[in-house]
């Protein structure tokens, strides 16, 4: 239900107060006994299973509408179409097996890019340097370049 003005009137001109007198009335509402949650809110049931993705390593949920395929009598879940056309690929050419629920039996290494901190596979393909002996990988191209910029500054120190 829409009220004008809206929140508590407590004389608000700036955003931060008319933000703040809006959640005061959001906190009053909640608090009374007359409030009632929106029918469909809330869990309706168990979250969703969650597994790996074996060609990225990324963590996605086992429903429907996520990209998979059914192999060796279970379900491998992929986080995108990419990946799911690697997997049959792989597949294809014998390269990788997978068990279901999406988990390799095998999991490929994987390291922490220092840029974003996302979890990327330590694999060739992946953008990588090599700095004193030690790989560092990357996510992308982007944060592979910001590495290689802020290193390049830090040894000019």
């Amino acid at each position: 239900r829409l009220e004008c003005p809206a929140g508590v009137d407590i004389n608000a001109k700036t955003p931060p107060e008319i933000a703040l007198s809006i959640l005061a009335r959001l906190i009053a509402v909640r608090r009374s006994d007359a409030y009632s949650p929106p029918v469909g809110s809330g869990s309706q049931g168990a979250a969703p299973e969650l597994v790996v993705d074996p060609i990225c390593g990324m963590t996605v949920a086992a429903i429907a509408t996520t990209p998979h395929v059914e192999h060796d009598g279970g379900t491998v879940y992929f986080c995108c179409t990419g990946c799911k056309t690697q997997y049959e690929s792989d597949q294809m050419g014998g390269a990788s097996s997978a068990t279901a629920g999406g988990t390799a039996k095998s999991a490929p290494a994987t390291a922490v890019d220092p840029i974003c901190g996302m979890t990327v596979l330590a694999i060739d393909d992946t953008p990588h340097v090599e700095i004193d002996k030690e790989t560092w990988y990357f996510c992308c191209a982007g944060c592979k370049s910001k590495f290689e910029k802020e290193r390049h500054v830090v040894g000019a120190k």
